[in-house]
């Protein structure tokens, strides 16, 4: 699928089309009024938001009414969800692994075999469920009625972020980064490189593109399994991001301090929307029904409508020109439209504006016109073609990962 993309002002500035942002904002939703809201799960018309303190809650209606489902589980702080077939599954801090099987009506604890009582992360892989803690990660065959600890060759075990994409599973560390496993974690390699924050809050996918949230340095991207990582635009660089979820080909970032950002170009480029969010802190995303869903730091869920965060509204006001993959890992297919005949120049610079390839310069007739980039050579990076024409100067930001 063809990436189309536009800079406009400067290269980190992305337009989103027809974005509203000046004249609509976030809603703080009713409830649930307790603890730091950590972690959410979306299932159908239902919401559960996992509390420091107060447990789980629960809306049906968008956040207009929310309930507490913490029968059993008590006032635990809750700080992840994973879902496998008809059971919810809830990691604590300081109670270990609970279980539903009625949306939170009743719980019970699940917790045989694991040594820690503080679950960062959980998630599912068909029948088998692994939870992340500060001593390893544990996985559970039968439901989480009993684990075993799968840690060989995880040298940092302080685990608080766990993916499952492909035949991989990724858990993200405090301190050592990312490791993967390909056996269904029995054995675990480190696939840090170049990622230069090595403490991993939190993951998510686009197709076979992964990114990871960190503590001090924004997101890092990886297309190729973990074996290399670059960051992400320089609009994130410095932001300690705490949550991520995807939505189509948009993904939504919450960071500690400065709200929610956006992308719709596999984090190359970053949009902040947080107009009327008056927690910035925000630790928790969810897409459920039409809205987006934000957890904060104090407590409250603020919610805003997708289509009023651009995501019906992204386009690229210039479509002449294009590159196909994008993101790439050895060549891209740059494709040009020039309305007229004329002088024209095609270059590929890096973020510091410094020429790393000529494409053409000449005489280019009207219509359409397809340039391949051979970038084997180069390092991984955000690269810019810059495209200039009949006067006026088009850029179009091109990820290559390795």
């Amino acid at each position: 699928m063809r990436v189309k993309l536009s800079i406009i002002a400067s290269v980190f500035l992305f337009t989103f089309g027809s974005l509203p942002d000046a004249v609509s904002q976030w809603v703080e939703s009713k409830g649930p009024f307790g603890g730091a809201v950590t972690c959410f799960e979306s299932s159908g018309t239902d919401l559960l938001a996992g509390c420091l303190g107060v447990g789980v809650y629960l809306t049906s209606d968008n956040g207009t009414i929310w309930m507490s489902v913490s029968n059993n589980l008590g006032n635990t702080a809750v700080l992840s969800f994973a879902r496998a077939s008809t059971t919810l599954y809830a990691g604590t801090y300081g109670g270990g692994v609970f279980r539903t099987t009625d949306e939170g009506a009743n719980w019970e604890a699940a917790n045989a075999g694991i040594s820690s009582a503080n679950v960062y992360a959980l998630v599912a892989d068909g029948t088998n469920l692994y939870a992340g803690t500060g001593t390893g990660i544990y996985f559970s065959t039968n439901d989480g009625t009993n684990w075993q600890q799968a840690s060989v060759g995880l040298t940092n075990t302080n685990v608080h972020a766990l993916l499952v994409n492909g035949t991989y599973l990724y858990a993200g560390t405090l301190g050592g980064g990312v490791f993967r496993s390909d056996d269904h974690g029995m054995n675990w390699q480190k696939a840090a490189s170049g990622l230069s924050d090595t403490n991993v809050r939190a993951f998510e996918a686009i197709g076979s593109t992964i990114f990871a949230g960190t503590a001090n340095s924004g997101v890092f991207i990886t297309s190729d399994n973990g074996a290399n990582w670059i960051a992400a635009g320089s609009d994130l660089a410095q932001t300690p991001i705490y949550a991520l979820v995807a939505n189509g080909t948009y993904l939504f970032a919450g960071s500690l301090g400065q709200g929610v950002f956006v992308s719709s170009n596999n984090g190359i480029s970053w949009t902040n929307v947080s107009l009327g969010l008056a927690r910035l802190s925000v630790q928790a995303l969810a897409v459920s029904g039409d809205y987006l869903f934000a957890g904060c730091a104090d407590g409250s869920i603020w919610k805003r409508p997708l289509s009023e965060l651009g995501v019906d509204d992204f386009r690229a006001p210039n479509e002449s020109l294009v590159s196909f993959p994008n993101p790439f890992s050895l060549s891209t297919t740059v494709s040009v439209r020039a309305s007229e005949s004329g002088q024209s120049k095609i270059t590929i610079v890096n973020l510091l504006g410094s020429e790393v390839a000529r494409l053409f310069t000449g005489l280019l007739d009207g219509g359409e016109h397809s340039f391949n980039w051979d970038a084997r050579r180069m390092p991984p990076a955000i690269y810019i073609c810059v495209v200039r024409q009949h006067g006026r100067t088009d850029r179009l930001p091109m990820l290559l990962v390795k």
